[in-house]
């Protein structure tokens, strides 16, 4: 539950729901597995092998990309393979299991014409907001701001949770993945499409083509890392290229490193010195970089009202 703060407007349970029923998966699709960011290591490819098998014994059939088991760091290797699974008829969504810092070296090697011709769910979270933001901006398609890892890490009680919500959105229609609750920290109500996700990673395509127009949308902003002026810096690059005068809200997810760190000035200060006084502002808890974090559809459509 989120704590409510002094001037903050009471909670609300909010759902992002995706356009179209190529959101949802049937036993016996076929899907494929991505590392658009860095390598993977560590547990991580343990991780990917076990979620393998958590969609298989679902029905789904897998393919797995090379280079998740290669570490290739070149963008145009990677590229060529999720530009393989696009262009795959049988896979209906693709989920990439990576993050880090090299997503955005994969853009320019994508073709925008087969990824407009062949609308799938790309599925990712922190660095892969490039790809995820860079589709929405080149193609209009909606994707999916998750880690699918998060269905195998955490302990146990979370490895349920995730598991539960993901199968009852994906397979049988409901939104338990997508739900979440919101507080207001300015304004009381705001309606878009939601477009963003890590910090960083969406400036790094600030000044590309696939930088996301951003008039008249609701922007989510999370972050892994960064203290307080390291969050004071970036969201004032995003003021400087004019952000908040073309938003209709923000929505914050965690800022994790900030948070635990109890570093001043806070979230909560950083964001209102940043933003103009009449621009709603709404934080929520679960989306971010926690094993237990929701998903939120980038591209999709967001009614917070009171």
């Amino acid at each position: 539950m989120i704590k409510e703060k002094t001037g903050c407007q009471g909670v609300k349970k909010v759902r992002v729901k995706a356009p179209g029923e190529k959101f949802l998966l049937t036993p016996g699709d076929t899907v494929a597995l991505v590392g658009c960011s860095d390598p993977l290591l560590g547990a991580h490819p343990a991780q990917a092998k076990e979620c393998r098998r958590v969609l298989e014994n679902w029905g789904l059939k897998v393919r797995t990309a090379v280079s998740m088991e290669n570490a290739w760091w070149q963008g145009e290797k990677r590229a060529r393979e999720l530009m393989e699974f696009y262009s795959d008829g049988e896979v209906k969504a693709i989920f990439d299991l990576s993050g880090g810092d090299l997503a955005n070296t994969v853009l320019p090697h994508l073709d925008w014409e087969i990824v407009a011709g062949n609308p799938k769910p790309f599925w990712g979270y922190s660095d892969l907001t490039a790809v995820l933001n860079g589709i929405y901006a080149r193609t209009g398609q909606w994707g999916c701001l998750y880690q699918l890892r998060n269905l195998v890490s955490g302990d146990e009680r979370i490895q349920r949770q995730q598991r539960e919500a993901f199968y009852r959105t994906i397979f049988q229609g409901e939104d338990t993945l997508n739900c979440f609750l919101s507080v207001f920290l300015q304004g009381d109500s705001m309606e878009g499409t939601i477009a963003g996700g890590n910090l960083r990673c969406l400036l790094k395509l600030a000044g590309t083509p696939y930088f996301p127009d951003l008039k008249d949308k609701i922007l989510f902003l999370e972050s892994l890392g960064g203290e307080s002026w390291l969050i004071a810096s970036l969201l004032c690059q995003l003021r400087l290229i004019g952000v908040f005068e073309k938003v209709r809200g923000v929505l914050l997810g965690t800022f994790t490193k900030l948070q635990e760190s109890g570093s001043r000035p806070d979230l909560r200060e950083l964001i209102l010195s940043a933003v103009p006084r009449d621009l709603p502002i709404a934080v929520t808890k679960e989306i971010g970089h926690g094993k237990d974090s929701k998903c939120l559809v980038i591209g999709g459509n967001v009614s917070m009202t009171p």
